[in-house]
């Protein structure tokens, strides 16, 4: 059969099309959710055809999740100990666990406003004591970042009560907006989180002597329904367009 090279060309692509890619199930801490959705999951979804259904929530809440028995395809937790557990239950997969990266504690005030100076324990402690409100994860639903916060506020900087008596609890994910639309004046949580979050500007990091670094790692279940397009997702998280997507968003990738 004699085919016109226009028709011949045009099956030759339908042929090469992928096919109608996997699902792929993540379970995520809410730090890395910025990071994911605003640079990896598209680009990995346009590079491969496959499909990402993420949802995030605070480590505990997703440790919780899985340890209940709920399915997922790849989790990524903090700290690296947790995936280790998961692995030694059975949970994660043999040979399927990759540092992920670090996040450190930033200031977050609405986009637009002065940002006063943290550079110093000091001219930390003077913001805390001026400003009305410090919207933060609320330390009663595992928000450890407040947790920390009070216990420094006591032994360090000595203004527990004064520090609680500011404290505006949010739901995990939500500092962001409790910032941006006023509702609190300043706002802490991981810098990945606010450099990813719309109506609010970083102040900075809080200074070295307070600061508390959180590292987080990438396991694929063992019971994954896609276990294959799972390390697929695991490998391009590792990679150079990877660790630049969480470069970019705030995050030390890879430790």
């Amino acid at each position: 059969m004699n085919w016109k090279p226009g028709i011949a060309m045009m099956l030759a692509a339908v042929l090469c099309w992928p096919a109608y890619g996997a699902e792929i199930k993540v379970l995520g801490s809410v730090v890395v959710q910025g990071i994911l959705r605003d640079g990896i999951i598209p680009e990995f979804e346009r590079e491969t055809g496959n499909k990402v259904v993420a949802e995030f929530a605070g480590n505990a809440i997703v440790r919780q999740r899985i340890e209940q028995g709920e399915t997922f395809d790849l989790v990524i937790l903090g700290p690296p100990s947790a995936i280790d557990d998961l692995a030694k239950s059975g949970v994660i997969a043999a040979n399927a666990r990759a540092p992920f990266g670090r996040a450190s504690l930033g200031m977050s005030v609405r986009s637009g406003a002065p940002k006063p100076d943290i550079s110093t324990v000091a001219a930390f402690k003077t913001t805390l004591q001026s400003v009305k409100s410090v919207a933060m994860t609320d330390p009663k639903t595992g928000g450890i970042p407040a947790v920390y916060l009070l216990k420094l506020a006591g032994e360090k900087l000595g203004m527990r009560d004064e520090f609680q008596s500011k404290l505006y609890p949010t739901k995990a994910g939500e500092v962001g907006s409790a910032v941006a639309e006023g509702r609190a004046e300043i706002g802490i949580e991981g810098i990945p989180e606010i450099v990813t979050e719309n109506g609010v500007a970083l102040v900075g990091p809080l200074p070295d002597e307070v600061q508390l670094r959180a590292d987080f790692a990438i396991g694929v279940s063992a019971r994954s329904k896609e276990p294959e397009a799972a390390r697929q997702l695991l490998k391009f998280l590792s990679s150079p367009k990877g660790i630049e997507a969480i470069k970019a968003r705030g995050m030390e990738p890879g430790l």
